[in-house]
């Protein structure tokens, strides 16, 4: 009679069973990356579209000021763009707008002669919103976010 003795059939176990190990650990490690790059992911995008609305109202602005609300807080942004309307852009860290979430970066505008203003939330997670004024000349203004 013919067949495997008991040695070659455990060497063979063994060796499928760090084949399998080996595949569900690949597997595990992609289940568990994939919902923290989705995330990241989130973020990056919420981010772009944050510089988007900004970068497009920027462009138009033609009164550029930098308005700290508190000593320990963050900034508010208000510019007033091509027509004269105000934008205001600010990081709501402590939920003003009561829909129950912060870290919100929420804008405002345009506000002013005759016009309804609109609160817009354009980014959600976003930690920190600072700006930065560079410039010597009046007309000559730079603003970057961090």
């Amino acid at each position: 009679m013919r067949g495997f003795t008991l040695v070659e059939v455990l060497v063979v176990v063994v060796i499928f069973s760090l084949m399998v190990a080996g595949i569900f650990g690949v597997l595990n490690l992609g289940n568990v990356t994939f919902p923290v790059d989705l995330g990241k992911m989130e973020v990056h995008q919420q981010a772009r579209l944050l510089m988007q609305w900004l970068t497009r109202d920027l462009r138009q602005a033609t009164n550029l000021q930098i308005i700290p609300l508190t000593v320990n807080s963050d900034k508010k942004i208000f510019f007033r763009n091509s027509k004269g309307l105000e934008i205001i852009y600010y990081l709501d860290l402590e939920d003003s707008n009561e829909d129950g979430l912060i870290n919100q970066v929420i804008r405002i505008g345009p506000v002013g002669k005759g016009s309804g203003s609109e609160e817009r939330i354009i980014a959600n997670n976003i930690s920190r919103f600072k700006f930065k004024q560079e410039g010597i000349l009046q007309n000559s203004k730079s603003l970057g976010t961090t």
